[in-house]
């Protein structure tokens, strides 16, 4: 019989967690109670140090309304809206990716702040054409570090 492989990212997923947590409005106690795992393993499962188990995924779908499909892939079912406000958090990787190799390429470091700045404005930009696209990120990183 042949056997489906089916990978599922522990950082992508507790972003989502994390973005229904925040939805919801709860600190991560108040969320963690609400879904009866104790905080210590829910920080865990947000951080993606650990794979978030079956149960507790069932458990945010019960309470919040959350698409199984979107919490674990991060592509929602045709029935079932996401969450509201969703973001593509594999768009955040591969942008903050292709901003660190250029970064590095040019020999140039930002602080926090500014790179903070640089990755919400990419992520606009990147987001309308759906990719992190390399042109995109570095014309606006032209811009931004007057090279």
């Amino acid at each position: 019989m042949p056997r489906a492989d089916f990978k599922v990212d522990p950082k992508l997923v507790g972003l989502r967690l994390a973005q229904v947590r925040t939805n919801a409005g709860m600190s991560q106690v108040a969320f963690a109670e609400a879904l009866g795992t104790p905080r210590r393993s829910y920080v865990h499962y947000e951080h993606g140090d650990r794979e978030a188990p079956l149960g507790l995924v069932k458990t945010v779908h019960d309470r919040f309304g959350v698409d199984f499909m979107w919490l674990m892939t991060g592509v929602a079912s045709q029935d079932v809206a996401p969450v509201a406000g969703a973001v593509d958090f594999q768009l955040i990787v591969d942008v903050m990716d292709e901003l660190d190799r250029q970064l590095d390429q040019i020999g140039r470091e930002l602080g926090p702040a500014d790179k903070a700045r640089l990755l919400k404005a990419l992520y606009k930009w990147c987001g309308e054409k759906g990719r992190a696209d390399r042109d995109t990120i570095a014309s606006l990183l032209e811009i931004a570090v007057g090279r």
